[in-house]
């Protein structure tokens, strides 16, 4: 049995609270548009998400699969009722959350005062054929469902019905980490579905080895300068070398040196407010990772039909949504949980 002490339970739990943030300002940095306005405009924003969005929060999801696979191999566990439980707090939230937004999309689709929200021709669901459902339901072959945050969810599902494999590999524990650290690094990835599920297996893997050779997650915390020294570094070069193909290894390195350095940051963060407040937040990740996303694009269709689209306003607009909606969600969350506690728990798989 693996253990994980009460503060290094804390400090996952920050972590997770810092991860979702992340999540939120990776969406914020997509392209958005209604006709021919874009938030994506000028050159600094774009430079803005590109570092923020694109650089420093790639190591969020990463982060997420990293920390799962801890909790899930840090004792042994039955694999039948394991997966009985998954379906509950996994595939559950995963169809109710697609399927809701699915039927929205739809309904909004019929209105005329809302069709206009609804510009790509590829989401206009009168035109969809038998692919594009099940694309929009599962994410296959786009790698992305419609509400595409939720490939996260369906990717841990599936690591956790292949969980024994994993569990297998581990036993010859060079070779796989040597193979999961070549796979990550080296392996090109041809297309959004291969470069998530090479994420996905990595980050699981690692997980699985930290546990599987019983290496304490304080282990990070010598090495934090130099970490975030290396961090630094490689934002830069993943910045300025951003469009080379070929040098997609320094994009990778970054994010799993982002995975540790942001860790290791949590025992100095656990003792300080800003810890307090994270850990507040934590609790609600689950919801915030469901109901975001759609919410975060709907604000920024709003504030580019309504607002300015000055470079100053796109600006403070990119930095403020994400804490908006955070906001809101976490506000939405407790209410759900204090008023409808069964639907709220259901909805959320009981996380």
């Amino acid at each position: 049995m693996y253990n994980i002490s009460e503060n290094i339970s804390s400090r996952i739990n920050i972590f997770k609270a810092i991860c979702i943030i992340f999540v939120l300002y990776i969406h914020s940095g997509n392209a958005v548009n209604i006709g021919t306005n874009t938030v994506n405009s000028t050159f600094l924003l774009n430079d803005i998400k590109l570092c923020t969005s694109r650089i420093i929060a790639a190591m969020a999801v990463p982060g997420f699969f990293f920390i799962s696979s801890i909790l899930l191999y840090r004792k042994i566990f039955n694999y039948k009722a394991n997966t009985i439980k998954k379906i509950k707090t996994i595939v559950i939230p995963f169809i109710l959350v697609n399927t809701f937004w699915i039927c929205l999309f739809w309904i909004a689709q019929k209105i005329p005062a809302t069709s206009a929200f609804f510009v790509n021709e590829n989401n206009t669901m009168a035109n969809w054929h038998c692919i594009n459902w099940i694309n929009a339901f599962l994410g296959i072959p786009s790698g992305v469902p419609l509400v595409y945050p939720l490939w996260f969810l369906r990717n841990l599902f599936l690591l956790n019905l292949l969980s024994p494999i994993f569990l297998y590999l581990s036993k010859f524990p060079k070779i796989f980490i040597l193979s999961i650290l070549s796979i990550w690094l080296f392996l090109y990835s041809l297309g959004d579905f291969s470069e998530r599920t090479i994420t996905s297996f990595c980050f699981w893997g690692l997980g699985l080895y930290i546990t599987s050779q019983n290496l304490n997650l304080n282990f990070f915390d010598s090495f934090l300068k130099p970490l975030l020294i290396s961090w630094i570094v490689l934002i830069t070069l993943s910045f300025f070398s951003w469009e080379i193909t070929y040098l997609y290894p320094i994009k990778r390195l970054c994010t799993l040196i982002g995975v540790f350095s942001v860790f290791a940051l949590t025992k100095y963060i656990n003792h300080i407010g800003l810890g307090l407040f994270l850990l507040k937040l934590s609790p609600y990740s689950m919801g915030i990772y469901l109901f975001h996303e759609m919410n975060l694009t709907f604000l920024q269709k709003f504030c580019l039909k309504f607002l300015p689209t000055h470079e100053a306003f796109l600006i403070l607009e990119y930095f403020i949504l994400p804490f908006f909606v955070c906001t809101i969600c976490v506000f939405f969350c407790k209410m759900m949980k204090s008023f409808f506690p069964k639907t709220y728990s259901f909805i959320t798989g009981g996380r």
